[in-house]
């Protein structure tokens, strides 16, 4: 039998170099990142708690205003503005902050401006409570779902709109009617935006434009992730970012219900909390697989477990119920976000660049994640979401991982390719020390595949199997698959009938 040649590539070596460059890779990932969200937007003021807002001596010119404080508040009735001018409704409106919304489950809201006349006005919401009428200056310009007394009368719809409005004498009054039996939130009062037309259709533009973009980054990192998996099996983990990027992609509402506005509202709400529980299952598969020997399979079995029992709750039970139990899996996905931050930095000393990528660009993604899961508890968070004007910020963490995930992958290439090189500097010497052997049969007589002949002829070599891996840039799977085809072709049973059989 042959002896063992020493192995001269399986180790790489750092270049201490290539840090410098994932530094200005990683730079210009940021100024990229910034760039997208400093997309020229008006200014956004927060107005204070007043119920009536004179608003004639404000500057519109470059300003968007907004609150959700200033609502005039009636519980358990719906007045019409026609209610309101022939002086039925004799009790003053309630201010917001008294009010007990979980209790109670519809509302009529009302607030009155007094803007400077002679200009179109655009009024911007979101129908948080999930069925909304609107009545501007008296008339009726929208009903979002279908507000009623009761859950058979209420049809739950959510969605976001701007409505436009001309007062010639400046006065403008909103009157809300909002319906909430479905969902855990209660029947608040929405944010309005308002300013000048154009402010608004700006903020708008801005606004999707941004949503478009970490979308189709997304949407195309995952396409992209999903074709190197094709390309090679082996790869799980790049199977699994795929569809983290995906799901990722997916929990923004605002692209949904621009291209689907006559959705189902009670199968949309189930997609959502089935899509926000598999994100945090898959990501921590993600890292799971990426380190194998890294995180106690205790706890990842356990958060498993737990996003199995949520799935299935919110398919069978009602929505008020099942978004009620948000609260506990946010508690479980804050707790295993610290716990995987703190195990990859116990990694970092294995001072692999790949390891350091994968960490900053978790940060990230845990930061802003966190700003999204503490807001299910509190209504701001950590305030995160305040400075970069965003309501939900996972999928904008996500872009910047995406990003160092993807030069992960591309060094991990150059490493394979290194070793890959290493290989054929080994087969070449084995060929060689074949050859001065004569007696030696050939393996072209067997029928191998090249990739079957380079396993061949390291199994001669009495190299391992793992080895072989390491040196071919492949999993240990696909070299069993390969020693199996081998001795199928060679009517053998093991490297050591095999390489007999080349003696004989």
């Amino acid at each position: 039998m042959m002896p063992k040649t020493e192995s001269t590539g399986t180790t790489i070596p750092k270049n201490r170099r290539s840090y410098i460059y994932i530094a200005i890779f990683l730079f210009i990932v940021l100024a990229v990142w910034i760039a997208i969200f400093a997309i020229p937007s008006p200014n956004e003021v927060q107005l204070s708690d007043l119920s009536i807002q004179d608003l004639s001596d404000f500057d519109f010119s470059n300003t968007i205003y907004h609150s959700n404080q200033f609502w005039e508040c009636w519980h358990d009735v719906f007045y019409t503005p026609a209610d309101f001018a022939s002086g039925i409704v004799t009790e003053p409106g309630r201010p917001r902050g008294e009010m007990d919304f979980h209790t109670t489950q519809y509302f009529t809201y009302r607030v009155r401006f007094i803007l400077p006349p002679g200009k179109t006005y655009g009024f911007m919401m979101r129908s948080v409570d999930y069925s909304m009428r609107i009545y501007i200056n008296g008339d009726l310009v929208d009903s979002v779902g279908n507000p009623g007394e009761t859950r058979e009368q209420t049809i739950p719809r959510t969605l976001r709109r701007t409505y436009y409005a001309q007062p010639q004498s400046g006065e403008v009054e909103i009157i809300l009617h909002i319906a909430n039996f479905v969902h855990r939130e209660g029947a608040y009062p929405p944010r309005l935006f308002f300013s000048t037309a154009d402010n608004i259709a700006q903020r708008n533009d801005a606004d999707m434009l941004k949503s478009g973009a970490l979308f189709f980054f997304l949407f195309g990192a995952s396409l992209y992730h999903l074709g190197l998996f094709l390309m090679n099996r082996s790869r799980k983990t790049a199977l699994l970012f795929s569809a983290a990027c995906l799901l990722i992609a997916f929990l923004d509402y605002k692209l949904i219900l621009g291209f689907f506005p006559g959705y189902n509202w009670f199968a949309a709400i189930r997609f959502e909390y089935i899509n926000h529980y598999l994100v945090f299952a898959v990501l921590t598969m993600f890292f799971e697989t990426m380190y194998p020997n890294l995180f106690h399979k205790t706890v990842t079995r356990l958060f498993y477990a737990i996003t199995g029992i949520y799935i299935i709750l919110t398919l069978v039970l009602d929505p008020k119920i099942f978004t009620m139990l948000l609260y506990g899996f946010s508690g479980a996905c804050a707790l295993l976000a610290g716990y995987i931050l703190v195990r990859l930095a116990k990694n970092l000393k294995t001072r692999s660049a790949q390891s350091l990528l994968i960490f900053v660009g978790l940060l990230p993604v845990a930061l802003f994640g966190f700003d999204d899961i503490v807001r299910v508890f509190f209504p701001f968070g950590i305030g995160i979401h305040l400075f970069l004007g965003r309501s939900f910020l996972t999928p904008v963490g996500m872009v910047f991982m995406v990003s160092c995930y993807s030069l992960a992958v591309a060094l991990d290439f150059a490493d394979t390719e290194r070793r890959y090189a290493v290989a054929l500097r080994e087969i070449s010497e084995i060929k060689k020390q074949l050859a001065e052997r004569k007696t030696m049969r050939d393996l072209s007589v067997f029928g191998f595949s090249e990739r079957e002949s380079e396993v061949a002829y390291f199994l001669y070599a009495e190299k391992t199997r793992d080895e072989i891996a390491e040196l071919l840039g492949i999993s240990r799977g696909t070299v069993n698959t390969y020693c199996n085809r081998i001795f199928k072709k060679a009517r053998c049973r093991s490297k050591e009938e095999f390489a007999a059989l080349l003696e004989e």
